[in-house]
């Protein structure tokens, strides 16, 4: 049967998986495939363009991010995400509108999909650390960047400070996640009785809480 792209890719995750991203070699992949390193590159150009599609199988199943209204995703989700009082914030008055309050409502299905981001990226091997490299290939044109923007933008956050806002929610995002996957690793080589846990999950949902409620901040306009 001749080999295809989603056999090949499908291959990589499952290698992944079990022995993480340091042993995705295209030589490891091809030995598992039973065909020559040269039979890969006709589906994938290189190793980066392999990683690009792991990536993809990996937030495959990730909700999608839209302007209207996440159902089931409302600020009861999201933890923290809560407006702050007007004469708390150190930003000119003329940034936060009188209807800023309603920016974290409108930004919780944000908050539900950081938290599904996570959980997919917990779900594989060093998922996190595929996914920044797929991420960092992509640059400005990553598709979910975009779409993450203008969920941002219908909160009432300016264009700018959306763009910026969701750069900085994906690479918080990864970053926390990777940095979490890499500790369970040393976790799980520590000596007995060693001292190694943390409260991961509460600190993502802090960080997290800090980053949106600094976007709903900046809301200058009403909700979409």
């Amino acid at each position: 049967m001749a080999l295809s792209r989603v056999q090949v890719v499908a291959a990589a995750l499952e290698i992944l998986d079990e022995y993480g991203l340091g042993d995705l070699t295209m030589r490891r992949l091809a030995t598992s495939l039973g065909v020559q390193p040269g039979a890969l590159y006709w589906h994938v150009a290189n190793k980066q363009a392999l990683l690009a599609e792991v990536a993809d199988a990996i937030v495959a199943d990730l909700p999608a991010l839209t302007t209207g209204d996440a159902p089931g995703l409302t600020t009861a989700d999201a933890p923290g995400l809560a407006p702050a009082a007007p004469d708390a914030l150190d930003a000119p008055e003329d940034r936060v509108s009188p209807d800023a309050s309603a920016a974290p409502e409108a930004l919780a299905g944000v908050a539900g999909w950081a938290r599904a981001l996570r959980r997919t990226l917990l779900g594989h091997r060093d998922g996190a650390d595929v996914v920044a490299t797929a991420y960092a290939l992509r640059s400005d044109q990553d598709p979910t960047v975009s779409a993450l923007t203008d969920r941002i933008r219908a909160a009432g956050v300016p264009q700018a400070l959306a763009a910026a806002g969701a750069a900085a929610l994906v690479h918080y995002v990864l970053g926390h996640t990777a940095h979490e996957q890499a500790h369970a690793q040393l976790v799980a080589g520590a000596p007995a009785g060693a001292e190694t846990g943390h409260d991961a999950g509460e600190r993502f949902e802090l960080g997290l809480a800090l980053l949106l409620d600094g976007l709903a901040l900046r809301a200058v306009e009403p909700p979409a």
